[in-house]
């Protein structure tokens, strides 16, 4: 073992107000899935040269994710968080070679994350939280139940058939973030480099080594330094387990597959309290990502239960190894190469107004009109679709289902690594996009393109959906679906598939 491997064991907090387990890791074995996992200190590493060990129970060793990756923001525009701390990012369980899964069961795609820490009892977890673990566009539970979704849910040791009888619902939920929490406090990265005479500036520079030099003086390995540009914004930690992520021990490591996408030479630390440019309304700013909404027509209680089975079989059946050396965010102003993990969303700037539905005594002349099929006459005299359906151009209700983005040549992609779109302003209500493959635009076909030596087209967004516009048209169009490593032109001309394309998350 490295001499300067770093181990670290936490003992899961004792719920004040949910009944939950409390695993001592003295104890000598655990009761998990009607069989019994080892002490830790017994079990073998989760990731042994660069594999996952053979024939282990995955409720007792963490498999295939073994190579635990706890990654940290450092945000200047805007400012997010204390000016003297980064911010967590996640807890992420890459395969050992640096794949990984994403988003492994739609079941437990929960959103109330605040209301599951209250209630389990990690009310000082959900404090320190609230500080350090903070959404640059102010949306801090939305991105919690990102990170729980997309990483959370790919940890084998919280599967919730792990936990056998004793099992209470959202338990792993609140072990996931106690753990991101604490190993966070153990990897206090910006007074690591302070220590080292790294402090944010707005006129020094640094190199790569002597970033991995503090890295492996406090951690004991390389760490993974993301950079926009030259500037730096993102730190990752690796880790092996041995045992259950809520009660095991933690073992510092080089992480496998990934590398660093600074600079060696050049580096900016800016500071938290540099000024920026404010955003032009109405526009959104920078680097942002293009997903790919699917409209269709509302389906069935029938037809939703037949979607539901082959969306599973979908996810299970089609490859889900990505390189995650792509992974570092890329976010800024300057063309930098795309992320398939850009983790949080871009300013919405106006939110659609929810209206009340006609139902109880209303004013005279009020609600009167006849809606189109499938809608709900509002009292402001509007006609408004159903929760969860949104209404079209022309005037018809339908259901969206997010599936993938655009990658940089403006093509249509599902389990490849999305592009990061650099937005340039025209004017108050317009703007051009460009990837690292050039400038985007609509070709005289009508397809997106995003190339060098194009002529960047003029796009726009209705702002009370974030939907990118073309001549003011929401509506894009796909002759196919994409799926598994197929590519598919967007165009603007009418196609079988109608398609919106939104500014925000990349997944």
């Amino acid at each position: 073992m490295h001499t300067a491997s770093l181990i670290f064991t936490l003992i899961s907090l004792a719920s004040a107000v949910v009944a939950r387990r409390v695993i001592p890791l003295d104890e000598t074995s655990l009761t998990r899935r009607d069989a019994t996992c080892p002490a830790s200190g017994s079990l073998p590493q989760s990731c042994i040269n660069g594999a996952s060990p053979a024939n282990v129970d995955s409720c007792c060793t963490n498999t295939p994710g073994g190579q635990m990756l706890q990654t940290q923001f450092w945000d200047t525009d805007p400012v997010t968080g204390p000016t003297n701390s980064w911010t967590i990012h996640g807890l992420w369980p890459d395969h050992c070679d640096g794949t990984y899964d994403a988003t492994c069961d739609p079941n437990r795609q929960y959103t109330n994350i605040r209301e599951i820490l209250t209630n389990g009892g990690a009310t000082e977890v959900l404090s320190y939280m609230d500080t350090y673990w903070k959404d640059y566009t102010g949306q801090d539970e939305t991105f919690w139940a990102h990170e729980w979704g997309k990483h959370g849910t790919c940890i084998s040791t919280l599967e919730t058939d792990c936990y056998g009888s004793s099992y209470v619902q959202y338990e792993e939920v609140v072990e996931y973030f106690e753990r991101a929490v604490a190993l966070f406090k153990t990897l206090p990265t910006y007074d690591w480099l302070a220590d080292a005479g790294i402090v944010p500036s707005t006129t020094a520079t640094y190199t790569l080594a002597q970033l991995q030099a503090v890295a492996n003086a406090k951690f004991g390995y390389d760490a993974i330094w993301g950079c926009s540009g030259s500037s730096l914004d993102e730190v990752w930690y690796g880790y092996t387990t041995q045992g259950t992520i809520e009660s095991g021990t933690f073992i510092a490591n080089g992480p496998d597959g990934t590398k660093s996408t600074c600079p060696e030479t050049g580096i900016r630390y800016v500071p938290k309290t540099a000024t920026t440019t404010p955003p032009v309304t109405g526009v959104p700013t920078g680097k942002v990502f293009i997903n790919v909404y699917i409209e269709a027509a509302p389906t069935t209680t029938k037809e939703k239960r037949a979607e539901a089975t082959q969306a599973v079989e979908k996810r299970e059946a089609k490859p889900s190894f990505l390189n995650a050396r792509q992974r570092l965010t890329k976010r800024g102003t300057s063309t930098v190469q795309s992320s398939v993990v850009a983790e949080r969303q871009f300013d919405p700037k106006k939110k659609a107004t929810k209206r009340a539905a006609c139902t109880g005594p209303l004013p005279s002349g009020v609600c009167q009109q006849t809606c189109p099929t499938g809608q709900i006459a509002q009292t402001d005299g509007s006609c408004a679709c159903p929760d969860g359906q949104v209404k079209l151009d022309d005037n018809t209700c339908a259901v969206e289902t997010k599936d993938g983005c655009l990658i940089s040549a403006g093509k249509w992609y599902t389990t490849g690594t999305c592009a990061g779109y650099t937005i340039t302003a025209v004017d108050a209500e317009t703007f051009t996009m460009t990837t690292s493959k050039g400038p985007c635009a609509v070709t005289s076909a009508g397809a997106i393109s995003c190339a060098a030596g194009n002529t960047a087209s003029v796009f726009g967004v209705d702002t009370t959906t974030n939907n990118i516009l073309y001549q003011g048209n929401s509506n894009f169009y796909a002759a196919t679906i994409a799926s598994g490593q197929t590519q598919v032109t967007v165009t603007t001309t009418e196609a079988a598939n109608k398609l919106r394309l939104r500014y925000g998350p990349s997944s």
